[in-house]
């Protein structure tokens, strides 16, 4: 009896996941997995798009997806494509994850529809050869918008870097985070857990905010760099002092730059704010698809999800990949990793052990992922020098009528 998992990623996560199923491999003889890797898609939502239109005996029972996906796979739970980790895993099992972790990848009711494999937060890495040029401690993170804006400003005027920071996946970094750090929602009433809502950018709070963005756009205080992962590219460069992404590239900047990579929590994302709630989970989860196959291998399907949320195995998947631990109880056995491991502790201090907000769990309208993609273009356009004021709000209001869910 074997289980192919389908997956579309790469670094040392796969690494460490392929260790972690030689290891179940030789002790389940009965119940071998198969990895089938089609990294080189560079879609992580390939894997779950293909294996949900291939019925029959070449469909994998467990795919791995980006956690924007949510929404649209849930729709195939109802459509009986999909089995819910609720409905395979013990409430035992399910108890042991952390509620941030249950609730972002889990229904309306907060039960585990999926099982995240490596759930990611953000964080801000720094320059820190141009934060000496600038007379700065080497190691400083800037903490609110306020000090990160200073100093790019300071960076910026003293030719040390072309811009002062920018961000991989724009919609993450300039609306989803900050909206969660701020306890507010892209999507009223509930950011689409109840299947339908009303995008909210052209509200006060979030127009406001994007308009300051815009604002540092024209002082060369933020740089648009590309819709994806493109603004690694400024940073390793040396051409912006601050770039905003995933904890677990650390280890690829660290190699590729050609200057010391710092890191620290993300700095509170809209001016003015003193608190901030937990960040949004990113990174990807284990889909269980309902077939003839997974259905012969039920039992064993369960003992996989159970063995890959185990402390054991999450611990080295946070060492190694610097991911958000799935157990709650995970990081007070780790307080001495943490010591020499500041980036990590950073993670989980935004995340499992932050203050849980009313939106800290990600957005659930059922057509974000298309949404998302119309987000990156009405980024690019809002920050454009070309594009006036008046255009620039008229495009959130745009966004709004012609996404929302009633």
């Amino acid at each position: 009896m074997g289980i192919h998992f389908w997956i579309a990623t790469e670094g040392p996560v796969v690494t460490y996941l392929e260790s972690k199923v030689d290891e179940w491999n030789k002790s389940h003889l009965e119940c071998q997995v198969k990895i089938q890797n089609t990294a080189s898609d560079r879609n992580y939502g390939v894997p779950a798009q293909v294996a949900l239109g291939k019925p029959g005996p070449d469909q994998p029972s467990l795919v791995l997806a980006p956690e924007f996906m949510t929404s649209s796979l849930m729709t195939a739970i109802g459509e009986k494509k999909i089995i819910p980790v609720y409905d395979i895993l013990h409430d035992a099992q399910l108890q042991k994850i952390a509620t941030l972790v249950q609730k972002t990848f889990g229904d309306s009711q907060g039960r585990a529809v999926s099982l995240p494999l490596n759930p990611a937060c953000g964080v801000i890495y720094t320059n820190k050869q141009a934060l000496e040029k600038a007379g700065i401690d080497r190691e400083y993170v800037p903490q609110t918008m306020e000090e990160l804006e200073e100093l790019c400003r300071k960076m910026v005027k003293l030719g040390i870097v072309e811009k002062g920071y920018t961000t991989a996946w724009p919609p993450a970094y300039l609306i989803e985070i900050p909206a969660a750090q701020r306890d507010a929602p892209v999507a009223e009433p509930d950011n689409g857990f109840s299947g339908k809502g009303n995008y909210t950018l052209s509200s006060e709070w979030l127009k406001n905010h994007l308009l300051d963005i815009r604002r540092q756009a024209k002082e060369g205080i933020y740089v648009y760099a590309g819709p994806d992962n493109n603004a690694k590219k400024p940073f390793i460069e040396n051409k912006v002092a601050f770039y905003m992404q995933g904890s677990s590239h650390a280890e690829f900047l660290q190699k590729e730059a050609k200057f010391d990579v710092g890191y620290g929590p993300l700095p509170t994302l809209e001016r003015g704010q003193s608190e901030k709630h937990a960040l949004p989970l990113g990174g990807a989860s284990i889909w269980v698809l309902d077939n003839e196959q997974t259905r012969r291998a039920l039992d064993g399907v369960r003992g996989f999800l159970d063995y890959l949320a185990s402390d054991e195995v999450q611990e080295g998947l946070h060492k190694t990949a610097v991911s958000v631990p799935v157990s709650q109880s995970l990081p007070q056995k780790l307080e001495e990793f943490y010591k020499d491991h500041p980036l990590h502790r950073a993670v989980v201090a935004q995340t499992i052990e932050a203050t849980l907000g009313d939106f800290s769990y990600g957005i659930r309208m059922p057509n974000y992922a298309a949404a998302r993609k119309e987000l990156f273009t009405l980024i690019e356009k809002f920050v454009d020098e070309k594009t006036t004021d008046e255009e620039a709000v008229a495009l959130l209001q745009r966004f709004d009528a012609e996404f929302s869910l009633k």
